[in-house]
């Protein structure tokens, strides 16, 4: 996936360290290094203590033993379907 993004021309960083999410009624982002980067999408693959999970779902829960390292977050679609900027 990472390849297609940037055969599209779209700038992706790899291996840098996210310290803060960032999300508002306007903007998404996230904070590497200091330095504050607006963008479209964010791919939060952080793990099992995802710090990214506490922002997209304001509820940060312990992680259960399941064999398995998977996190899903869940919302309601209707939302996307209302909002302008999901169109």
């Amino acid at each position: 996936m990472c390849n297609y993004i940037a055969s599209l021309g779209i700038e992706v960083h790899r291996g840098k360290k996210i310290t803060e999410y960032l999300e508002t009624e306007t903007e998404a982002g996230i904070i590497i290094d200091g330095q504050h980067i607006s963008v479209d999408c964010v791919l939060a693959c952080d793990g099992v203590n995802s710090k990214a999970r506490g922002v997209i779902i304001e509820d940060v829960e312990s992680p259960h033993p399941t064999g398995y390292a998977a996190y899903r977050a869940c919302f309601n679609a209707s939302t996307m379907k209302t909002d302008p900027k999901m169109q």
